[in-house]
């Protein structure tokens, strides 16, 4: 059932980025996600390529307004945005 999930969600990213034009989690977001994952409460920089491709399917170019301000919330696990 996870594995289901997971793909589903994959699949929508993807979706979302093809139709944006936009990539989901380039060379530079790869790059900033391996130096800072851990400040961002991260477990692992796969976690936070992960958010950042929704982050940025999402926004596009936009996204950028969110640098520095997105976490994983400690206590419940969830990606929080930071204001």
């Amino acid at each position: 059932m996870r594995k289901i999930l997971l793909t589903a969600a994959v699949a929508a990213i993807l979706s979302v980025v093809a139709d944006t034009g936009w990539a989901a989690c380039g060379q530079l977001c790869r790059q900033k996600c391996d130096q800072t994952y851990h400040q961002g409460g991260f477990l692992t920089p796969q976690a936070c390529y992960d958010v950042w491709s929704t982050i940025n399917a999402q926004h596009g170019k936009k996204a950028v307004r969110f640098e520095g301000k997105v976490g994983m919330d400690k206590k419940s696990g969830k990606v929080r945005i930071y204001r």
